[in-house]
């Protein structure tokens, strides 16, 4: 999303049975050839409305 990034908020809602657990596995994909280098596609990650990941760097 480039420099709009800041704009958008991908959620995605998963319904799941309580008294489980269960793992989350996140995929990132890089599309945009131009972006290749740290600090530039970096990720708010949230589960459950909580911060699990401040900063996920898709280059780090």
């Amino acid at each position: 999303m480039g420099k709009m990034s800041d704009k958008y908020n991908l959620t995605w809602i998963l319904p799941v049975d309580s008294g489980f657990y269960y793992m989350l596995r996140l995929h990132f994909c890089n599309i945009i050839p131009q972006y290749t280098k740290r600090g530039q596609v970096v990720f708010k990650i949230f589960v459950n409305n909580k911060t699990a990941e401040e900063e996920a760097d898709l280059f780090y």
